[in-house]
């Protein structure tokens, strides 16, 4: 069997993850930058969250201690990397940044080339690969080649080697062995978790909650693409009932998502979960709230009937459009307004090329807009867009994929889950995150496609509806924009080259059919060909 054939996404994403790290050491350390070795630190939360993601799939996979030593010599690497850059912010002196640029440049580029020759090898259809995953492959081999890192490093770093393969593994075995077992059972508790949990619990006035509060186990539900964690809490006697839901991340999200859920709870108090309690430890906090027993939204399209699932669909409308209207601000009370569509792409462009870099060098070949690349499309949709503003802005989720609606079929109830971008912005933001988030489903029979087809049909037509109640008339070129940043920056969660090329030449033809229209008329005029929602790849 080739790797590539079976190598879950979960490890591809995690040395993504692990090749960003090294490169925002290596930025900040040629721009003697500190934010970029900040950048650096942060990946080690995503990293975690994809072992974890791993782990849960070691089940179903052949070998599954090889794909695992590879997962975890990937997380150890990371936490190398992190311990190496918070000691060089320490060295502050422009003679010691030199010194240190100049013997970690050479090894940290290394690192880089050698993870993208894994990455590339590793990758569904890949023509790089190797039969075989044990620990004497060359996915293995080329892995261990990263020792590099250990390196003398000058003085001020004296003794400190980083080592990316993990040069240890022999003596964790038993340890590694142990945490497969619990992962696999799809259990992922990890020490802060645990302590998040009781100090929260301990917080509460629930006596339900504070009873059972030494008897507990935590089952993994969810990680979300911001690399947070979230579990189910129960205790152990009644692990059928559920206490509630703990999501443990970085700091600073969780304290936002805590800000925003006082905010829902004034706005619409029925869409959100209660709060429980909020723990903050050191850089990672963990926020503890209602376990609301319902279906995610994108799991409810695979199993509903087409009718059924259309009409929780605009059951989803109803219930935003009840926050829309309630909760409406002018622009000119925006003291820090949004980022708009074209600036929200450019942004995550870089994350895009990250994962397909064959995207990057494309020239668009339509109309009179012949020979052009992604990026200076971006920068003239720019200047149309600034054109194209709402009058108003409304209270929107954010972040409104499938997977953040959860529904209860017997009673209809709609609620909203992972809230920390919730604001005041562009109520398209919502739509198009949410149409995108149809078309990014890996269903590909015709029934399931016709049926993403419908329901991003039924949302661009809800849409239609809402601009026309608030004089909205750039509804159609704004929505455009919308959608392609939300095609095109979807790639960096699809490693299938099929479905990403759709979803990349659909978010590209968007912008080039509204640039060629609008040289010569009105943007607002321009109309989206509702055929691009459905296929054929």
């Amino acid at each position: 069997m080739k790797p590539n054939d079976a190598t879950p996404d979960a490890l591809i994403f995690l040395l993504l993850e692990l090749q960003k790290q090294v490169q925002w050491l290596l930025k900040g350390l040629q721009n003697n930058a500190s934010e970029s070795i900040t950048k650096s630190q942060t990946r080690i939360a995503y990293i975690n969250n994809f072992v974890n993601q791993l782990g849960s799939q070691l089940a179903a996979l052949p070998n599954p201690l090889a794909w695992a030593q590879l997962g975890f010599h990937g997380q150890q690497a990371s936490q190398q990397l992190t311990t190496l850059a918070k000691l060089v912010e320490k060295q502050s002196a422009k003679t010691e940044s030199a010194k240190l640029h100049k013997s970690l440049s050479k090894p940290l580029k290394l690192a880089d080339n050698v993870l993208q020759q894994l990455i590339e090898q590793l990758k569904p259809s890949s023509p790089h690969s190797v039969e075989g995953v044990t620990e004497n492959t060359l996915t293995k081999t080329r892995l261990q080649q990263l020792e590099i890192f250990s390196l003398k490093l000058p003085d001020s770093l004296n003794d400190y080697k980083l080592t990316l393969c993990l040069a240890q593994f022999s003596a964790q075995l038993s340890q590694l062995t142990e945490r497969i077992s619990q992962l696999a059972e799809g259990v992922h508790t990890q020490p802060e978790q645990w302590r998040a949990v009781q100090a929260t619990l301990a917080q509460s006035e629930a006596d339900n909650l504070t009873r059972d509060a030494g008897s507990l186990q935590l089952e993994t539900l969810a990680h979300t693409k911001s690399g947070c964690v979230i579990s189910k809490v129960a205790a152990e006697h009644e692990p059928h009932a559920p206490l509630g839901v703990v999501k443990q991340g970085q700091r600073a999200k969780i304290k936002q998502e805590k800000s925003q859920f006082a905010r829902w709870q004034n706005y619409a108090p029925d869409l959100v979960p209660d709060v429980y309690g909020y723990h903050r430890e050191g850089e990672q906090a963990a926020l503890f709230v209602e376990f609301l027993d319902g279906i995610r939204l994108d799991h409810w399209l695979t199993q509903a009937k087409p009718k059924g699932y259309l009409a929780s669909l605009a059951l989803v409308c109803e219930r935003l459009e009840e926050v829309w209207r309630n909760q409406a601000i002018t622009l000119a009370s925006k003291d820090n307004p949004p980022k708009l569509f074209m600036q929200q792409l450019q942004d995550r462009l870089n994350d895009v090329w990250h994962v397909h870099g064959n995207f990057k060098k494309e020239l668009h070949q339509l109309g009179s807009l012949k020979g052009v690349k992604l990026r200076q499309l971006i920068k003239q949709a720019h200047k149309l867009e600034l054109q194209l503003q709402p009058p108003q802005h409304y209270f929107c989720h954010g972040d409104l994929n499938l997977d953040n609606i959860l529904l209860r079929p017997d009673n209809q109830q709609i609620f909203l889950v992972d809230l920390h971008r919730s604001g005041y912005q562009d109520y398209l933001q919502d739509i198009a995150v949410l149409m995108v988030s149809h078309f990014r489903l890996q269903l590909y029979d015709a029934e399931h496609r016709q049926l993403i087809g419908q329901s991003m049909t039924q949302l661009y037509q809800f849409a239609e509806t809402f601009a026309a109640s608030q004089q909205d008339a750039m509804i159609h070129p704004r929505l455009a924009l919308g959608l392609a940043r939300s095609f095109i920056t979807s790639t960096r969660f699809v490693l299938d080259e099929t479905h990403a090329r759709a979803l990349f030449d659909r978010g590209r033809l968007l912008l080039t059919l509204l640039l060629d229209y609008a040289k010569s008329h009105d943007p607002a005029d321009f109309r989206i060909d509702t055929e691009i929602f459905y296929g054929p790849y």
